[in-house]
């Protein structure tokens, strides 16, 4: 980030999402183990701990990419985009929304005034 940039809205925005869905995520891991060990008898308390454990590790990562995001960390920015073009591909398991989303994202993270907040130099923007 550099001295005087203030971070743009969108960054703003995605970084927020990003806490929020995080912790949801988290919340919903710790219910689906909860959920495994209170169905233990029917054999699925193997399945909510991996879920459960699945689902909090990712709102963990979420979590720290929207504080990179919210800090202005370039490797915040870089590994946003790398999820984001990974979360176009997901419309290849039609996953149109979610694809259209992180379109969106990518696009709006080429733009000049992002790359500067996050102090990013690439040769092409939007």
């Amino acid at each position: 980030m550099t001295e005087n940039s203030s971070r743009p809205t969108g960054v703003t925005v995605v970084a927020a999402l990003g806490f929020i869905f995080g912790i949801l995520s988290i919340l919903g891991g710790l219910f689906l183990m909860v959920l495994g060990i209170a169905l233990i008898s029917q054999g699925w308390a193997h399945v909510g701990g991996a879920l459960g454990i699945w689902s909090m590790i990712m709102g963990a990562i979420d979590i720290v990419v929207a504080w990179a995001l919210w800090t202005g960390k370039s490797w915040g920015w870089w590994l946003t985009v790398v999820l984001s073009a990974i979360g176009v591909l997901s419309i290849f398991s039609g996953n149109i929304v979610g694809a259209v989303i992180s379109a969106i994202i990518l696009w709006y993270f080429f733009k000049p005034e992002v790359k500067d907040y996050f102090g990013v130099k690439v040769d092409f923007s939007t």
